[in-house]
């Protein structure tokens, strides 16, 4: 798979909205994994990544929650920090298809998966979490 990096460093949706940028997310430099020399494009739970990387990333984190999901009872809520990581996973992914990283249709359709898987696994979460402070609050 071919890989293209951004010419230049690519700010984050807010900041290109003139909103603060809550942690800049799109990345010049280096991917942090030992194994990598390719050009990070997005920066992802405090580490910076290139494309392939970051799709691997968000792919262990979903598969973590999804089996995490069939563990958990109804009667248990997810973390909060279950549902930003997934939140940010979301958010990361949304970043790269609308940046001017140039994708080819595998690639957007990677990103798709990721956008709403992650958005699936977090509606779940905040629905339980959710019934759950109900139930206590009863």
């Amino acid at each position: 798979m071919d890989m293209v990096a951004a010419a230049k460093p690519l700010a984050s949706l807010g900041a290109a909205e003139g909103e603060e940028n809550q942690g800049s997310t799109m990345q010049a430099g280096w991917c942090e994994r030992s194994d990598c020399r390719n050009a990070a494009v997005i920066s992802f739970g405090k580490k910076s990544y290139c494309f392939d990387h970051f799709c691997l990333e968000c792919y262990g984190l979903l598969e973590r929650a999804e089996g995490n999901s069939a563990r958990i009872s109804s009667q248990t809520s997810a973390t909060r920090e279950e549902i930003e990581a997934l939140d940010e996973c979301a958010q990361r992914a949304l970043e790269i298809s609308l940046s001017e990283i140039e994708l080819d249709n595998l690639d957007r359709a990677r990103l798709l998966d990721i956008l709403l898987w992650s958005g699936d696994l977090t509606a779940a979460r905040r629905m339980r979490r959710r019934q759950a402070s109900v139930s206590v609050a009863n």
